[in-house]
């Protein structure tokens, strides 16, 4: 089965407000940028900042894939709303999808798209809400 993602980085720089990073590991190796994928970017926009790239390439059925969205805000931080981490699997039985998030990756370009399903996902809010209630079950609190 052909997965096709979206890997790169925006540095917060000039017009841009929020700096992001997109990485995607198949079976916890990092997919990197190869001879089988495309610059989505420019060496203009490179020297800007900017490296995005869509990886292609065969991945067998039941592999899982990892995804790992980091998004900053200059002034504010972490956005916990476009950060998080999802996994997911390949699966030959289901209809080849794309996964779109608002405001994540290049240019409306989908982070993913082949024949996987959703095990799970954590959002930066997420992980906050545990460690507040963490804290707060504490006994010593």
């Amino acid at each position: 089965m052909i997965l096709v993602c979206q890997i790169g980085y925006s540095k917060a720089a000039g017009g841009r407000k929020a700096g992001q990073r997109i990485s995607v590991f198949v079976d916890d190796v990092e997919c990197t940028l190869g001879s089988e994928g495309k610059y989505l970017t420019s060496f203009l926009e490179g020297k800007k900042g900017q490296l995005w790239y869509f990886w292609k390439d065969e991945v067998r059925s039941g592999a899982v894939i990892r995804l790992e969205v980091q998004t900053g805000v200059v002034g504010v931080g972490q956005d916990e709303r476009r950060t998080f981490d999802a996994v997911y699997v390949m699966d030959d039985s289901v209809a080849v999808q794309e996964l779109n998030v608002q405001g994540v990756g290049y240019k409306g370009y989908p982070l993913l798209k082949g024949r996987f399903r959703e095990l799970g996902s954590v959002s930066g809010e997420d992980r906050r809400e545990a460690e507040i209630d963490t804290f707060l079950a504490d006994e010593n609190f």
